[in-house]
């Protein structure tokens, strides 16, 4: 028997989302009364990845010189696997141009989606060798068209289902994936998060399982709707779009280039609604001089968050019948307008992780990847 054969097999959930990439995974840990107990481990990462390595700029350093902020992120990480290398994480737009994709054949592709997910992995894991299961989600749009499901869920198992060798900042690591899953739906893992504990029992009772409820994932790049009357899909109320929150960004990027002739990326526009979302203010710079662009930030969610509204109306005639649960990081960014139109609309907890969390929980119940 070799060693990868002798090691527990690990359940992660997974999101690889368009803004950002989510793991988690359930980890028996002691608590502060001393108790043993599943607790929920999870990361997130940007979606954001480029060719190249930290070393690329040569020995400029201005370290200790210049004072870390919020506006000076850590470097991103070195992936290194099949003789390339990328960079991933947090601050790679500081040392390469980045890739953002926002087309659904990344899930197929690999390279980049490969980066990573090594990258999102190695906190839960902690690198070193592993054998893992992988739960996954899938955007309603793709899961609505049964061709195009079968070729993604084809397609993913492909590259990702084997021996991964790789280094990340040079410490070598093994994942042996065994198996996976994507035939969930984004907003459906939402709803496990919510309904189910740690150890993967529901928990919010009998009626709450049977009650008309509609999940409203708001992710990076698609807005994802699922029903559910007494336990079952509604078809009628299901749906998605691409009304993610790469609207927002993509009006922040219009405006801003209209005033101040500068021409941002979707994650750097989102990075500033990420800041008025936070409570901060948003600026550029324009000349060398920050350019408060607050108002403009708070002009495009007012927009992008009327289309969001128009669309759920068209599509759910009857929302005020649902129990309504909003996931997804554009929750914490519309949630308060989602809010005003709907009152007993709820925010799950971890908005931005749920998906991954409830893949998570999912991933550990018995029989789930027959």
């Amino acid at each position: 028997m070799t060693a990868t054969n002798q090691q527990k097999t690990r359940f992660i959930g997974c999101d690889l989302g368009h803004g950002d990439v989510k793991t988690a995974e359930l980890q028996m840990a002691t608590n502060a009364q001393g108790t043993d107990e599943l607790q929920m481990i999870t990361n997130a990462i940007p979606s954001v990845v480029a060719p190249g390595t930290t070393t690329s700029t040569g020995a400029l350093r201005l370290d200790g010189i210049v004072r870390r902020s919020r506006d000076h992120p850590s470097r991103p990480v070195v992936v290194q696997f099949n003789g390339a290398s990328y960079l991933a994480g947090h601050g790679v737009g500081k040392y390469a141009r980045p890739v953002e994709r926002m087309d659904f054949e990344r899930f197929i592709e690999g390279t980049d989606t490969r980066a990573l997910l090594y990258t999102a992995l190695w906190p839960i894991v902690n690198g070193g060798s592993h054998t893992l299961k992988i739960a996954l989600a899938l955007p309603v749009e793709i899961l609505l068209d049964q061709q195009q499901a079968r070729a993604v869920q084809e397609g993913m198992a492909t590259w990702m289902i084997g021996t991964h060798n790789f280094t990340l900042d040079a410490v070598p690591a093994t994942f042996q994936v065994t198996a996976i899953r994507a035939t969930v739906a984004q907003p459906l893992a939402g709803w496990f998060s919510w309904g189910l504990d740690n150890n993967g029992q529901w928990c919010q009772g009998n009626e709450a399982a049977r009650a008309p409820t509609l999940i409203i994932d708001i992710g990076m790049n698609t807005l994802d709707l699922v029903a559910l009357e007494a336990g079952n899909v509604s078809m009628r109320y299901t749906g998605g779009e691409n009304l993610g929150m790469r609207r927002t960004a993509e009006l922040i990027a219009e405006n801003i280039h209209a005033r101040h002739g500068l021409n941002l990326s979707l994650h750097e526009a989102d990075a500033l609604t990420r800041d008025v979302v936070n409570g901060h203010k948003a600026h550029v710079f324009e000349a060398g001089q920050p350019q408060d662009v607050t108002a403009t930030v708070r002009q495009a969610l007012q927009a992008h968050g009327t289309e969001i509204v128009r669309y759920i109306e068209q599509r759910v005639d009857k929302a005020r019948q649902f129990h309504i649960l909003l996931v997804g990081g554009g929750a914490l960014a519309h949630g308060d307008r989602l809010r005003r139109q709907w009152k007993h609309a709820q925010t799950v907890d971890h908005p931005v992780t749920a998906n991954a969390e409830g893949l998570a929980k999912m991933a550990t119940r018995p029989r789930y990847f027959n």
